[in-house]
């Protein structure tokens, strides 16, 4: 039991200090919840160990984007809208079975609509006619999920494991009378995935652990209905895709003292029915080769992460990242598509009361491991992309009420691309941002 200020800090059963952020809800006569976000994510506490923690989560997404066009020597130019409403819902229930044990058990669903419009205009006659946008017009998806997940802590072990079921579904009205008319389309499956990681502690500083992972990724609306141009390519729809399925090891080390925090990892995961971009031989539409999709590739990817932060003292600190992936492609024996090169970062990080003082490094080694989608596409430079390093800085001040910070990226002005990308990076730019608290 404990007494709730409202306009003031909390201490609750567990100990913990507490001030209310959003609103106060009381729940029962005694004072045990409260909730405590304004962003339309509601937590209630309560001494009920079964349900100790229930927390509801809504959102509202909008999503705009508009393309225009106009190939050299065409008398027609074109435009394209896109507008995406996305809806969510999320529940999750905190359960304390033991001191050493509990469970979050939970269920998310998110629904998408997607309106798509194609506006052709005549430049010689000024006149125009609306066409079937890059995705079917008035499409939805639906997702949801149920899951269960298990914590358990026995002396030096600590071990996490659970379950998912998902079940989505696609509904797409394309009425179009184009050549590659997807027609209407109502596809929905359901799956089973799982984990299991336990980690060891050696002592209080140093630390291993191993995980398995099973997942999956189901065909979307740009997967299944998209009609026009896309990059380099004129994309037409596909009706018969699966989805995709992956199986994930990882194993880690982690060092975590007051001066020196690090870790390492390595992973190896398995794809299969990766749907994938399949040029059609011999079509073109204005000049573009013509592509679809198919669940038509089996590959594999190893990798390692690692990360360290140093605090050299109390004010002084250097943080740095490394990762690193090859990817396969069985199936082809070919290299995968857009695999990121060598990349990461280093950081040297001043702090003091009120002012902040901040140098980063971000570089990327040279990737010349192509697959044959990566040399047709024409964002990718002849032989692969480049190596490069930024250097960005960072100063702010921070005070009681506010917070004032000057940013200055890409000091040295250095010309760069990110592998995969379509244009360079920005060159030598600033920004000043300022944060109030009310």
């Amino acid at each position: 039991m404990c007494s709730i200020q409202e306009n003031g800090i909390s201490v609750l059963p567990s100990g913990r200090f507490v001030t209310p952020a959003g609103k106060f809800i009381r729940i029962t006569n005694d004072p045990f919840g409260m909730a405590i976000s304004p962003d339309g994510n509601f937590e209630f506490e309560s001494q009920n160990k079964l349900i100790n923690k229930l927390c509801f989560t809504g959102s509202y997404h909008q999503n705009s984007e508009k393309r225009k066009y106009h190939k050299i020597g065409n008398s027609a130019a074109f435009s394209e809208n896109d507008h995406i409403k996305t809806i969510g819902l999320t529940f999750d229930m905190y359960s304390i079975f033991r001191s050493n044990w509990s469970g979050n058990t939970g269920i998310e669903f998110y629904h998408d609509k997607v309106k798509s419009q194609k506006i052709k205009n005549e430049i010689l006659t000024n006149s125009s006619n609306l066409q079937r946008g890059l995705y079917p017009d008035n499409s939805i998806s639906s997702n949801f999920s149920a899951y269960h997940l298990q914590h358990l802590n026995y002396k030096k072990f600590s071990v996490e494991g659970g379950f998912r079921y998902q079940l989505f579904s696609i509904g797409i009205p394309d009425t179009t009378t184009n050549l590659y008319k997807l027609g209407n389309v109502n596809l929905s499956d359901a799956f089973f995935v799982s984990n299991l990681g336990a980690l060891y502690k050696f002592d209080p500083v140093h630390s291993i652990y191993l995980a398995f992972s099973t997942g999956f990724r189901a065909p979307n609306i740009d997967d299944m209905g998209t009609l026009g141009l896309v990059d380099f390519r004129y994309e037409i729809p596909a009706s018969n895709l699966k989805s995709e399925k992956s199986y994930n090891t990882e194993f880690g080390y982690k060092i975590y003292s007051k001066k020196i925090n690090t870790s390492f990892a390595v992973f190896y995961t398995q794809l299969s029915d990766l749907i994938t971009r399949v040029k059609l031989p011999d079509q073109q539409v204005g000049g573009y080769n013509v592509y679809t999709k198919e669940n038509s590739q089996e590959s594999v990817l190893y990798g390692l992460e690692a990360s360290i932060e140093l605090k050299l003292n109390a004010q002084l600190s250097l943080k740095g990242g490394l990762n690193y992936i090859y990817g396969q492609n069985i199936s082809n024996n070919e290299p995968m598509r857009r695999i990121p090169p060598l990349n990461g970062r280093v950081i040297a990080q001043y702090q003091s009361k009120y002012w902040e003082f901040c140098a980063e490094s971000i570089f990327a080694g040279a990737q010349h491991r192509l697959a044959q989608g990566d040399i047709d596409d024409n964002r990718i430079s002849d032989g692969g992309t480049a190596g490069w390093n930024t250097l960005n800085l960072y100063i702010g001040y921070i005070a009681k009420q506010y917070a004032l910070r000057f940013n200055l990226h890409n000091f040295l002005n250095g010309d760069y691309r990110t592998h995969g990308s379509g244009i360079n990076g920005p060159g030598r730019n600033a920004s000043i941002s300022i944060n109030l608290k009310i």
